[in-house]
């Protein structure tokens, strides 16, 4: 065997044409692994990037301050017509009240509380002492929470003709309970308000004296669930009756049935959805329980809506639009398109930084809309001003897409964007749409915290009513209503309350009904009771 110089000499001319072919072809190969190799690194290092601002780093999307010398989606030159039409700036400037200097102003403790007078009295006060006056400290104070009994007295009387007259018992949450409406109130709203589980609140009343069971509780939320299962189809009617809806789902984990096929479980249980429908004219949401993430679920429940649906573009809903024949227009949301974005400008911060900018100037817009309470004629002028700047970007955004790799951060961010730019759009065309979902976002966010609480509902059947429970508290977080306050009033008059009058009871429209506890006596213990008892025998 020769050197490679020998055989270099002795190769024919097909044989050296092979060997250059081949040695292209090598090098070729190896370019590709590299391009995808740093692909690949690029990939890896924007997830990073997005765990570590998950975990460190601040997590608002709002858009980023807008300063006139800064570049935008919308720097695309106007039509000489365009530029002759007479255009309003609309400049939105923040600003900060300046406190002046000097020792801080306490507050005063709020009136609505109730206040418990203590006197202190000078010691050794002289007789003939004139009073003249008085000095006043109030000082925040807490009470634990209390149960108490309350017990009901009916007396009973033989009337004349022999008959035997007793007052009818005051109606109940539920018959032959003895736990009130105001206890499985606070334990319900406990749950679903303040996130503390069962088990928890057993710990809780323990510290109190009093000894209640874990099944005992559940068995409390669940038959409030149950109790108020008309009023939740009531309400449900009532959103789903509306011509403009928002959608979003969010899940939960149940415990499966016994026997039941685990071969799609995770830790033993069954991953369920949500699937949670806010109508934003009654400012109402509902949550709806279905144990899977297909179409079929929010099909079977828009079945007889009609009109704009506002989702995050999952393809679900496309899926439920088709088959609704034009029934249902979907409406895109701007805030996942801007997410998108600002997980992209850790790969790319010109380009995304540009982008984000244009998206602010279509939220100064609807904060400008907002602060000064425009018309629907002042909306839908405003807005149509910013849909023809979306039209002008359009070209742009496209040809941007067309030079960026496809496992680019930005270029799924623009496809995504691109995809549902009608959608997107459609906000504009109307001045009763939302510009985003967040709204049903802020709706959604508390089962987050819930299920980190109580990891999990029981069973299909209780993670429907606790889909039930929480369209009631999330209504009565949005419309400012206590919700144990709600509960306990609702809970006991509801079995009185005819169907067409529901309404009244929706945490939107609900007042609180009169005193129930009107006739209670002071505070007393049965000893007292049994020693008054021993006195009056003597």
């Amino acid at each position: 065997m020769g050197t490679a110089a020998e055989q270099l000499e002795k190769a024919t001319r097909e044989e050296l044409v092979q060997a250059f072919l081949s040695a292209v072809n090598s090098v070729e190969e190896r370019d590709r692994k590299i391009e995808a190799q740093a692909e690949k690194i690029e990939a890896l290092q924007h997830q990073l990037s997005q765990l570590q601002k998950m975990i460190f780093g601040a997590r608002s999307e709002k858009s980023r301050m807008l300063y006139p010398d800064h570049p935008t989606l919308f720097d695309v030159p106007a039509s000489e017509e365009e530029q002759a039409v007479e255009t309003e700036e609309v400049v939105i400037q923040r600003t900060k009240a300046v406190e002046p200097k000097g020792k801080p102003a306490r507050k005063e403790l709020a009136r609505h509380l109730p206040r418990r007078k203590q006197v202190i009295e000078p010691e050794d006060l002289p007789e003939g002492a004139e009073f003249i006056g008085e000095k006043v400290t109030e000082v925040l104070e807490y009470a634990p929470a209390k149960l108490w009994v309350r017990r009901i007295v009916r007396p009973t009387y033989r009337l004349a003709d022999g008959t035997i007259a007793t007052a009818e018992l005051p109606d109940r949450w539920k018959d032959r309970s003895q736990a009130g409406a105001s206890v499985v109130a606070q334990v319900t709203t406990a749950k679903f308000c303040d996130h503390l589980p069962t088990y928890r609140q057993v710990q809780m009343f323990a510290r109190e004296g009093y000894q209640l069971s874990e099944s005992t509780l559940n068995q409390w939320v669940m038959g409030v669930g149950e109790r108020l299962v008309p009023l939740y189809l009531a309400m449900k009617k009532a959103v789903l009756a509306q011509c403009y809806l928002q959608a979003d789902e969010t899940t939960i984990r149940v415990l499966p049935e016994k026997g039941r096929n685990k071969k799609n479980l995770k830790s033993g249980t069954h991953l369920g959805y949500f699937w949670v429908y806010r109508s934003p004219a009654l400012n109402l949401p509902i949550f709806d329980y279905q144990p899977g993430r297909g179409q079929e679920c929010p099909k079977a429940v828009l079945r007889e809506f009609a009109g704009v649906l506002q989702t995050d573009g999952y393809q679900a809903y496309d899926g439920v639009a088709r088959e609704a024949g034009g029934r249902i227009e979907l409406a895109g949301c701007w805030a996942h398109a801007r997410r998108k974005f600002v997980e992209a400008e850790s790969s790319d911060p010109k380009a995304a930084a540009v982008i984000l900018r244009g998206i602010g100037l279509l939220y100064a817009v609807e904060k400008h809309i907002r602060q000064t309470e425009a018309s629907p004629e002042e909306v839908v002028r405003l807005r149509a001003r910013a849909r023809t700047l979306l039209n002008r970007a359009r070209p742009k955004l496209e040809a941007l897409l067309m030079d960026l790799r496809p496992k680019k951060p930005l270029r799924q961010a623009l496809d995504y964007t691109l995809k549902r730019w009608d959608k997107l759009l459609l906000y504009t065309e109307r001045p009763d749409l939302d510009i985003d979902n967040n709204a049903i976002e802020n709706t959604i966010r508390p089962v987050a915290v819930g299920r980190k609480n109580y990891l999990f509902a029981g069973s299909h059947e209780s993670a429907e009513i606790i889909a039930q429970l929480y369209s009631f508290m999330a209504a009565c977080k949005i419309h400012g209503v206590n919700p144990s306050e709600w509960l306990a009033d609702v809970l006991v008059r509801i079995p009185g309350t005819k169907p067409s009058q529901y309404p009244e009871l929706f945490p939107s429209n609900w007042t609180l009904a009169v005193d129930r506890y009107e006739g209670l006596s002071e505070e007393f213990f049965l000893d007292d009771v049994a020693t008054e008892s021993a006195e009056g025998a003597e």
